[in-house]
């Protein structure tokens, strides 16, 4: 029992701790968690041993208590903590997904060190298991686990780390107690069964909704939301084009308001999750891995232009999307005449997000079309969760609105609406 005890505050207290060194000191407790989680997986992706791994985070735990205690937000991590602990641990990873593609790669992570990673995700036979996916889930679930027997509990550590930002961003963000029981209420709606499983999708979708909503209207934590996005990539492959639409609205959207110059040096805090990128890029050009897109038997492109051609299978796709979450585009339609009929104030800034979440849908369109698979079969299996982001993106934005709590914490106003008024 404590031995467990123990292992969770180290995994945790480390992380922190890690983070904090990341900041040169600074008591930024969503920035360090953050920070925290990406170096530790820069240096398994090093040492590719999560052994290792664990003692830096003994180490770094020291620094984590301190981080902590003097971070003035202890009861609120507690109390998220606890709640995340609870509906999280209390079942194990159990779904065909969580077990067979997440789990499977993290006990990979967990069992083998050193090329011997690489044997066992180049076995032929894993290909459906997405070996050469992101591995900071898989990384952080080998960590949590690498004192003890592979279990199908404490895996689900890792879950925990990655919501605990967002949920403590959500807080930060100062919205009113209704928007933040909506965001809430919305991410069970939205993401149902799959929110407190090991499934990567809700957790990608709502780190996107809720880093995206705050870089765009709140330049208070224009820090922290950069490092929940920066996180994209490194959960899930789509998590790289996502990132890529919300920096080319975000960029456009700062040129168009005369704002680029001043603001680019925030970029700069992606540049930790880009290192682990091109580092995890490294480890598969080396080991050989890549998308059974690139290896099966027809290429990307040779499923692509037939099905691009045929003016019906858009219809499918579409028709699909609208079927397997019915209440969540029914939601859309009912936000949307909510922000066009209902208050009119704020809405000209609010179209960057939506034009973020229509574009993050129309891509799905060729990725269903590249397929290697039988298309129906892949959209039935797969739809429900790629569309999430959308789903969130949209809806989320359209009620929530502006935050009028923001501009008054010292946000800055966006310059067209600025010169309106």
């Amino acid at each position: 029992m404590w031995s467990a005890v123990s292992e969770v505050a180290i995994f945790f207290l480390g992380i922190i701790g890690l983070g904090t060194v990341a900041l040169r000191g600074k008591r930024e407790l969503i920035s360090a968690l953050i920070l925290g989680q990406i170096f530790i997986y820069l240096i398994w992706l090093v040492s590719l041993d999560v052994r290792f791994c664990f003692v830096v985070l003994k180490f770094a735990s020291i620094l984590g208590v301190w981080a902590l205690l003097t971070s003035g937000q202890l009861i609120r991590f507690a109390g998220v903590f606890a709640f995340l602990g609870s509906v999280f641990l209390a079942r194990p990873m159990e779904n065909w997904d969580e077990r067979f593609v997440w789990g499977f790669n993290a006990k990979v992570l967990h069992t083998f060190t050193g090329g011997a990673i690489a044997d066992q995700l180049t076995r032929p036979e894993i290909a459906i298991f997405h070996p050469n996916n992101p591995k900071l889930f898989s990384a952080l679930a080998a960590i949590a686990t690498s004192q003890r027997e592979w279990a199908a509990y404490f895996p689900k550590l890792a879950m925990i780390a990655l919501w605990l930002p967002i949920f403590l961003l959500i807080f930060k963000l100062g919205l009113s107690l209704w928007r933040q029981s909506f965001i809430l209420l919305l991410a069970l709606t939205c993401c149902g069964r799959l929110v407190f499983t090991a499934y990567l999708d809700p957790v990608l979708a709502m780190g996107v909704f809720i880093g995206t909503y705050a870089l765009f209207f709140d330049s208070r934590v224009r820090r922290e939301s950069i490092l929940l996005l920066s996180l994209a990539p490194l959960i899930k492959l789509e998590g790289a084009l996502i990132l890529a639409i919300v920096l080319g609205v975000y960029a456009y959207t700062l040129w168009r308001e005369g704002r680029f110059r001043r603001e680019w040096k925030s970029a700069l805090w992606f540049a930790p999750a880009a290192l682990a990128v091109v580092l995890w890029k490294w480890r598969c050009t080396s080991w050989g891995l890549g998308s059974y897109y690139t290896s099966a038997q027809n290429s990307f492109i040779a499923n692509l232009i037939p099905r691009a051609t045929d003016p019906y299978q858009y219809w499918v796709v579409l028709r699909s999307m609208i079927q397997s979450n019915r209440i969540l585009f029914d939601l859309v339609l009912i936000a949307g005449a909510y922000r066009f009929w209902g208050p009119k104030v704020e809405w000209r800034p609010l179209r960057p997000v939506l034009w973020i979440g229509t574009l993050n849908l129309l891509c799905l369109f060729p990725i269903y079309f590249g397929t290697p698979f039988e298309m129906a079969w892949h959209i039935n299996h797969s739809v429900e969760r790629t569309t999430l982001p959308f789903y969130l993106l949209v809806v989320g934005t359209l009620v929530l609105g502006l935050n009028p709590n923001t501009f008054a914490g010292g946000s800055e106003r966006p310059a067209r609406e600025t010169q309106k008024s």
